[in-house]
């Protein structure tokens, strides 16, 4: 018989393995970002026309609005990181 060990062995509210499970997302993101910001400056000459008084390529703009998608990106995955880690691993397997 196999013993099941729960991903997140440590004791309840450590944010080890919370920390852990941040850096794949967080690739994610770098690399969604990146695509994102590569679409918007091809398209953005196509949208000039319905800009008013901002250039499609603005840095100041694209900086905004990359940061205020980052985040939201690291509170969608650091919130549920950070309530999963304060479940009892024995708890979580019991209901499994």
């Amino acid at each position: 018989a196999s013993s099941r060990l729960p991903e997140s062995s440590g004791p309840p509210g450590s944010l080890r393995t919370a920390g852990q499970r941040f850096d794949r997302p967080k690739a994610t993101v770098l690399v969604g970002r990146l695509v994102g910001l590569l679409i918007a400056l091809a398209l953005g000459r196509s949208i000039s026309g319905l800009l008013y008084g901002v250039s499609p390529a603005d840095p100041m703009i694209l900086a905004s609005v990359t940061m205020l998608l980052l985040i939201a990106a690291a509170a969608a995955t650091y919130l549920p990181a950070r309530r999963a880690s304060k479940v009892d691993p024995l708890v979580a397997l019991r209901y499994e």
